[in-house]
This record gives structure tokens, sequence and C-alpha cells, in this order.
């Protein structure tokens, strides 16, 4: 919708004014950040307050007919980032009203205040709150050691934060129920392929190893939530069965080299969803979209990183597209654990490391499809193992944080009698990954 056509510019509602012309939201005069769809959104809504807006108009609004975008979790998105930025909720409403399988309602009075219309939302507000002029108010200046001391506190505050840090911390977490355990659901495959599966399936379970990595949060294994894929249950079963507080879901798009991922965060008990976005990277930056995703969702559940992986954070590798393809359908064969799909994923890590020599997850991953083969009585022990240690050596001198290489090397030591050897690697693959499976096992 165009501003431009709109014949009042300036919206008052509650403590907020939203100014159509300079596209601009002020909560009790403070400029709000609000990205371009949801404010459309608001702008649909308000202009027609009180009237259901649906969700094919606001499709129709938002994207243009020849868009390839998934409609569904765009809105929701796009809906949820403005409800956040209103502190608005779907549940008990103040301003934007679900109607359940059609669209949304505008529920708050609006004041369009003619005479203030094309003013500055901040003079806007003085004028139209003003009784008579007030006094000018004197300004007493603060002793210097005073200042001194603000400027201190300032900056212990602020100088460790990075931007990104800044920006996650300010989340709007106060309204976040206490959550101390997550599930990641199997994402849905909205590629329209169904041999892309191993590629969603992957970045399903890539997004659960890194969401591990918080301490406090519990993370459900991959295993225990592959069950739930395509299940008709709500998400309030599906948590009374995992004893989970908070569901991850989403879906992930593919067109040739470019990844879209949609992750939500959902209070399980009353299925509230707590935050959505939307994440578009070359799949080159694939490794770091999903370390970016883990990061702002344990934000949002108020757990923490380890200062390892913080700093590591920043500096996530590139990784060519191809072998990545490779990594992910190694990973897929990986979990089914039978000797010959075992087999197959070890051929789908040599080939990523054919093609990429540094890819340190491929010689992790390599590592630990090694040691099933070894273990479920495959094949005699000395061959596997030998190649485990081998693989995990090579990737823990590219990195040594990946808990999977540092499991590998647990399971070798293991065989060879080494308790105390192999005690360390196991506790060290569980410090990097307080929810990693195998090596609680």
């Amino acid at each position: 919708m165009e501003a431009e056509k709109l014949p009042r510019q300036v919206a008052r509602f509650g403590i907020f004014d939203l100014d159509m012309r300079a596209r601009s939201l002020h909560k009790s005069g403070i400029r709000i950040k609000l990205q371009a769809q949801p404010f459309d959104i608001l702008v649909s809504l308000i202009s027609r307050r009180g009237e259901v807006v649906s969700r094919d108009e606001l499709q129709r609004a938002l994207w243009r007919a020849d868009t390839f975008v998934d409609f569904e979790h765009s809105v929701n998105t796009a809906v949820n980032r403005l409800r956040d930025a209103l502190g608005d909720s779907a549940e008990s409403p103040r301003f934007i009203e679900t109607v359940p399988r059609y669209g949304y309602r505008f529920i708050a009075p609006v004041e369009w205040p003619a005479e203030i219309a094309s003013l500055p939302v901040e003079e806007a507000r003085q004028k139209s709150q003003a009784g008579e002029p007030k006094k000018k108010r004197s300004i007493r200046l603060l002793h210097p050691w005073t200042v001194g001391l603000i400027i201190a506190l300032l900056a212990l505050t602020i100088v460790p934060l990075s931007f990104r840090g800044l920006r996650d911390r300010l989340f709007a977490r106060s309204s976040i129920p206490p959550i101390q355990s997550v599930v990641v659901l199997p994402f849905v495959n909205l590629t329209g392929d169904v041999e892309q599966e191993y590629f969603v399936d992957g970045m399903t379970e890539a997004l659960t190893t890194e969401l591990g990595k918080a301490n406090v949060v519990r993370v459900v294994s991959r295993t225990s939530a592959m069950q739930y894929k395509q299940t008709r249950k709500s998400i309030p079963e599906i948590a009374r069965d995992l004893n989970v507080d908070a569901v991850v879901e989403g879906g992930v798009q593919r067109a040739n080299d470019r990844v879209s991922v949609t992750a939500q965060l959902i209070y399980a008990p009353t299925d509230r969803h707590l935050w959505a976005q939307t994440y578009e990277r070359d799949i080159r930056d694939a490794l770091a979209m999903q370390r970016e995703v883990a990061e702002t969702i344990a934000y949002a559940v108020q757990a923490k990183f380890t200062r390892q992986d913080q700093a590591e954070s920043t500096n996530v590798p590139q990784v060519d597209p191809e072998a990545y393809r490779e990594y992910l359908r190694g990973r897929f064969f990986w979990e089914q654990r039978s000797e010959e799909a075992l087999d197959r994923s070890i051929s789908h890590f040599d080939r990523a490391l054919q093609i990429d020599p540094h890819f340190a997850l491929a010689y992790a991953a390599e590592a630990e499809a090694y040691i099933p083969l070894a273990v479920r009585g495959y094949r005699a022990p000395k061959e596997p193992f030998a190649k485990a240690k081998e693989m995990a050596t090579k990737a823990l001198a590219l990195d040594d944080t990946l808990p999977g290489a540092h499991n590998a090397l647990a399971a070798v030591r293991f065989n060879q009698y080494d308790w105390a050897g192999a005690a360390k690697e196991f506790k060290r693959a569980i410090e990097l990954n307080p929810s990693y499976v195998p090596a609680h096992l």
C-alpha cells in the first residue's frame, strides 16, 4: 500500500504514533525499528480498523504475483514481528486480533488528529497534549565525578557487546516465559522436490546441534524429534510427550545455491508464538546461518553460549556448495545406522572431502560413521577404529571445537582400554555440546 494515497498520514493508538508518509513508528516518542513488510501490514490493518483483512489481501499487497515465497510462513513471520514491536500477543490481543483461518483485524481505537497529520510525530504529540505552553526547565549540570561514573558504567555495559550481541540482547524477552528445554521439530520441505528431503533433514539436524551448544537449555535429540515428522499431533501434545517447554519449527527452501530458512519459536503449553524469522543466504554461508539462527533462539530463551563459542561464531568458514550437499547426504544415511547406510554415508563424506579437503565437519562426521561399523560388529574393529582415529585427528587439527570428532576419538580410546583418555574426550564433547546424545551415551 502506498502511503501517499492515504488521506490521513498520522495515526495514533495507545502510546504509539504511526507516520505513514515518513514510514516510521514511535512508542512514547521513541522510534521503533520495523521492517518493511510488518510496517505495510500495520498500515493495511489500521487503514481498515475494525475490519478483517484477509491473508490473501495481505499477500497481494506485500508480494508480486510472480514472487516465489511461502506466503503462509512469511505472513506469520511478518505479523509476529509486528506483534513483538507492539508488545502484543495472539492470545490476549490489544491491537491485532487473529481471525482463525482467514486473516487479522486491528481492534484498538485509532485517532487521526487532522490538525497534526502533517507534523512530525514528536511535534504532533506535543501539540495534541499541550494544554498551556510549558515553562522551560532549567538544566542542572552534573558534577564531573558523576559524569565520569556514568560513562564508566556505560562502557562496562556496552563495550563487551558486539553490535550483533547488543541487538540480540535487546530482544523483547521480558514477556517470554521461562524455558528450560527445547525440541527442534523436523523442518518442512518447501522446495517442492522430494529428492531434497536429505537437505531439509540435514538443516534440522544442524540446527539441533548448534542449539545444543547453548548452556542451561536442554535440547531434545534429533532422533526423538524425527518421530514427529508429518505428525498430526498439536504442539502442546508433542511438548507433553517430550517434556519440553518450547518448540522450534520451520521450513527450508532452496533455489540453486540460495537457501532460505524460516524458523519459529513456540511456547508449547499455550501454543504461543514467541519469535519468528526468515533467513536467506548463499549455500556457502549455510554454516554461519545455522549458527545465527541458533544464537538468536538461544538469546530468546535466555540461554547462553560458551565464551569460546561466542568468539568463534563471528568466524564461521564458508563451505563449497557441492561439498556441503555431499555432507548432508552423508548425514542423512548416517542416521539410518545400517551397514549399507553407513557405507553410503562414508562415500558421501569422502566425496565432500575430495571437493573441500579443509571441511572439518565432514572429517568429524566420517570419523563417527566408522564407529558403529566396529561397535555393531559389521566389520572387524581394527580397521574402522583406525580410520575413525585418522578422521577425528584431521578434524580436530582444523577445528578442535567439534563434539563429534571428540566423541569419535573417545570411542577409539575406549576400545583401546584407555579409560582416562576416553573419559577426557567424552567430557570435552559434552562440554562443547551439553545436549550431545552420543557422548552422554
